[in-house]
């Protein structure tokens, strides 16, 4: 059975990293950064093991009934650190969302976006190299 670590302990705070403006922390715009900012996002989920929150390897129904409370408050912190790292502008299509993973989702469909022209210019610089 899988445990779920809510990641604070007196000498680390959980949200530690996630201050705005600090250590390095980049806010999504939209889909000029989303790829810079998703990265961003997976290293520090990753650095606090809670990616599974955002990629669906920890869903509740991972979890026994018992650990579903402590999923909430972990999957609540996981929805506070996204909502700390967008504008003011996309936080009210994301402020009532209740699951983190589902959030990181839309997120994605709605900026990951790649620009075409760019792909194609860089296929035919490639062929020239040759």
């Amino acid at each position: 059975m899988t445990t779920i670590s809510s990641g604070q302990n007196s000498s680390n705070k959980t949200q530690e990293w996630v201050s705005e403006g600090k250590n390095g922390i980049i806010t999504l715009i939209g889909s000029e950064n989303y790829a810079l900012w998703s990265r961003s996002m997976i290293l520090g989920l990753k650095g606090k093991r809670k990616l599974g929150f955002v990629d669906s390897r920890h869903t509740t129904d991972k979890f026994d009934e018992s650990l579903h409370e402590q999923w909430e408050k972990v999957n609540a912190v996981v929805l506070s650190w996204i909502m700390r790292s967008v504008i003011k502008e996309l936080l009210g299509s994301i402020i009532y969302a209740s699951n983190a993973h589902k959030v990181w989702l839309d997120l994605k469909e709605r900026f990951d976006k790649v620009n075409g022209s760019r792909v194609l210019y860089l296929h035919r610089e490639i062929v020239t190299l040759n």
